[in-house]
């Protein structure tokens, strides 16, 4: 799986450091008296960083967030390219910028499963999409 290799390599330190962030984040917001030990601190901390992993699974607030983000950026790289500059980067693919720990986003990846029709089983896939309510 060399995608999966590519993300190890590359993004999923990025992957854990946003989400480490969100979770300092997090613990910065609480009263100073619930984490008055550093064992209180440290188990506020896995719960922080708990439930930023699963906003990663599930977040609607967190897509619209994202898609609004999208659209503000490909508007930014249109206005680059009409006036003539290019931010172009090694190994990434033509106007494709990574962005860490997003909303959902294990979701397109199985929604174009849906469409393909290589599947030995797809009963399978229609199982899962069952489950998950799509």
């Amino acid at each position: 799986m060399e995608v999966e290799r590519i993300y190890k390599e590359q993004f999923e330190a990025l992957d854990n450091a946003e989400i480490e962030s969100r979770a300092e984040k997090a613990i910065a917001l609480l009263d100073p008296a619930e984490i008055s030990t550093e064992d209180l601190k440290q188990n506020q901390l896995r719960r922080a960083r708990f439930a930023e992993l699963t906003k990663c699974f599930y977040n609607p607030e967190g897509v619209v967030a994202h898609r609004k983000q999208l659209d503000h950026d490909n508007l930014l790289t249109e206005a680059n390219l009409n006036a003539g500059f290019s931010d172009d980067k090694p190994g990434m693919a033509e106007n494709q910028k990574y962005y860490p720990a997003v909303a959902e986003q294990w979701k397109n990846a199985f929604m174009e499963l849906r469409h393909s029709n290589i599947l030995k089983f797809p009963r399978v896939l229609q199982t899962l999409f069952y489950l998950l309510g799509y």
